[in-house]
């Protein structure tokens, strides 16, 4: 009971960790088609979350399938020669995919097409996803320990072999069937907790993560066939990031610096030179 109690602990924390991750990779998304002034980055942070989730299923399940990274390749131009060899050679090819979508918040900032707080809250996301793939690894990695598991099966082994001979004195002979519907529940017991300790397989006990990631595909490409039907004019594409200077980088000690220097102003060296 209590391995099968710790078994059903592990699938029900997996199932946990796949809500949370789908609910991030919603909201980052979006967040992305709201708050990132750049159409262009916009998409492209959606369609790498949505390819992030799609490697994270076949890591867990020990794949090197490509899926929809292979697919967007061919049919957008989110995915570069560069980005999809890098990928492919990567031997941890889901924090690769986190590290572009660091990537491409930074080039929004740098282009001014997202405000600093803005930048600072979609990164913690990638952090969430972060910590999920690691909690979902830790599941995968350290499965039960053997010295216990063993223990459990010779014990069930030793108490069905003497069980008969503790019933035979009240039942008779009918201490037989009796002892062979016990046993079946026993071993049943200990057969879920074998299945359900291992939540991220393909065996009918495990999770549906193609379920899982089907519905974040499917829900940020809504939100992108939305994205690309809004009026313009109801949505205009300049940022109010672009009407307010960005502090010089040579404040970046100043209290209100964020560090980055706005393509809108010049530089005071720029103009000691003129």
């Amino acid at each position: 009971s209590f391995r099968v109690n710790q078994a059903y602990n592990r699938w029900w924390e997996a199932r946990t960790l796949w809500g949370a991750m789908t609910n991030d990779c919603r909201d980052l998304s979006l967040k992305a088609l709201v708050h990132v002034y750049n159409h262009n980055l916009a998409v492209k942070i959606c369609l790498w979350v949505s390819i992030s989730a799609d490697l994270l299923r076949n890591h867990l399940r020990g794949k090197r399938d490509l899926g929809l990274l292979n697919l967007l390749r061919t049919e957008t131009e989110a995915v570069s020669p560069q980005d999809f060899a890098q990928i492919e050679k990567a031997n941890h090819r889901i924090l690769m995919c986190f590290w572009k979508l660091g990537r491409l918040l930074s080039e929004a900032r740098m282009r001014n097409a997202i405000s600093p707080l803005m930048h600072l809250h979609l990164n913690e996301h990638i952090q969430k996803f972060n910590n999920h793939m690691g909690a979902m690894e830790r599941i995968l990695r350290c499965p039960m320990p053997i010295g216990y598991t063993c223990m459990i099966r010779t014990t069930i082994v030793f108490w069905m072999l003497i069980l008969p001979f503790s019933l035979m004195p009240v039942f008779g002979y009918a201490s037989i069937p009796i002892d062979l519907i016990i046993t079946w529940f026993i071993c049943g017991l200990e057969e879920t907790a074998a299945e359900l300790e291992n939540p991220f397989g393909i065996d009918p006990n495990d999770l549906p993560l193609e379920f899982f990631t089907t519905t974040i595909r499917n829900n940020i490409f809504e939100l992108l066939a939305t994205y690309e039907r809004q009026d313009k004019d109801d949505y205009p594409a300049t940022s109010p990031v672009e009407e307010c200077d960005t502090p010089h980088e040579q404040d970046f000690d100043s209290p209100r610096s964020e560090g980055v220097l706005s393509p809108t102003v010049k530089s005071p060296k720029a103009n000691k030179l003129q």
